[in-house]
């Protein structure tokens, strides 16, 4: 199951990841959400924006999967990708195209991920699955 932060599906996280179904929550760019300490143990996927990979984003990564999450990613825009496992930083460069409007880039990229990942793929590979979704997005206006 995915959710993102304005659905108010959390409740449902304990419950359906306990049963052993794939979960996965897109907090957007809400880092102060108190979301992150109360859902991230539930989460196989925890998914967030930033503007841009630093060190304090990536010690944020750490303590996020630190909590439970499996699997951290923050799309970083023009910037690409960055995902922590907890053992290493995977990183996906954004695909070079010509960009008409960003709207629903980074659904398109969590869609593209979790259909990747669901058929099998490596996390570097579904990173990359994800990016070409949200590279076709931004490719025209009003992509939703």
């Amino acid at each position: 199951m995915h959710a993102a932060i304005w659905g108010h599906a959390e409740d449902a996280f304990p419950q359906l990841h306990a049963a052993g179904k794939l979960t996965a929550f897109d907090v957007s760019d809400k880092w102060d959400s108190p979301l992150w300490q109360t859902l991230v143990p539930h989460l196989d996927f925890a998914f967030a924006s930033a503007p841009q990979e630093d060190e304090a984003l990536r010690l944020k990564m750490k303590a996020i999967v630190a909590r439970g999450a499996g699997v951290v990613i923050v799309t970083l825009g023009e910037n690409g990708s960055i995902a922590w496992d907890g053992v290493q930083f995977w990183r996906q460069a954004p695909e070079q195209v010509t960009v008409i409007d960003t709207m629903g880039a980074g659904d398109s990229f969590i869609a593209g991920f979790l259909c990747g990942w669901s058929a099998g793929m490596t996390l570097p590979q579904a990173m990359a699955q994800g990016t070409a979704c949200a590279a076709q997005t931004i490719q025209y206006h009003g992509a939703w």
